[in-house]
């Protein structure tokens, strides 16, 4: 009696070339999807920490008869004045991928030190955020207070996440106002990538005197190399 053998035919090459072409187009089309939503989901949580330290700064002032504190060198010194009546600990501070961080190993050790100086508190490398010095609780409330920490030039941002102001790749800055209200204001090449806003019928850089005569350059820092 013969016996009949079941065919065990496979792909054939063709067949293997299509079905991979298929995966490798489907892939092109979901990774920028993906690394869309994960920063998007990064800028909600950055401007959640930007706004607790602004809540900081109101607390702040109002145990400083409306003053929010003074920076002398860096954002860092202004932040620190906060610590530990205001804030305990440095987690706000850390924004993944931020170059500012590079000098701390890109990551902060949560370590504030103690009394009476607090000197571990806030150290370099241990912020990313900017602040705008020398407001208090009358000011303009549409005025910047904190923002992504810049490149050198103050005011301005790059698309190049390894270089510092490049955390989100040109596409945005969260800035955080006098009044509370935060957000992740769109930034573009055409304007070298800086913050731009309008007044007068006319688009204006946003850290600029031409934005507000409360804005001095020489009161914009950055963090802390």
């Amino acid at each position: 009696m013969k016996i009949k053998r079941q065919s065990t035919k496979g792909f054939t090459l063709v067949e293997l070339l299509v079905v991979i072409s298929i995966i490798a187009l489907l892939a092109s089309v979901a990774l920028p999807v993906m690394n869309s939503a994960r920063m998007s989901a990064a800028v909600t949580t950055s401007t959640m920490q930007a706004t607790g330290i602004h809540k900081a700064l109101m607390l702040y002032a109002n145990d400083n008869e409306g003053a929010f504190p003074m920076a002398e060198n860096s954002a860092n010194d202004a932040f620190r004045k906060m610590f530990p009546d205001q804030l305990q600990e440095e987690k706000p501070f850390y924004v993944a991928n931020s170059e500012w961080h590079r000098s701390a190993n890109m990551k902060v050790d949560n370590d504030i030190g103690s009394k009476p100086d607090y000197a571990q508190c806030l150290e370099r490398g241990e912020n990313h955020w900017a602040y705008l010095s020398g407001l208090n609780t009358t000011s303009t409330s549409n005025l910047p207070i904190i923002a992504d920490g810049f490149t050198e030039t103050k005011g301005q941002y790059t698309d190049v996440q390894s270089k510092k102001g490049g955390v989100w790749k040109g596409s945005k800055a969260i800035i955080v106002y006098v009044s509370g209200s935060a957000k992740a204001e769109n930034l573009s090449a055409r304007d070298n990538f800086k913050p731009m806003a309008t007044r007068g019928g006319q688009k204006v850089e946003l850290f600029s005197s031409a934005y507000s005569e409360e804005i001095d350059q020489n009161n914009l820092y950055n963090p802390q190399e």
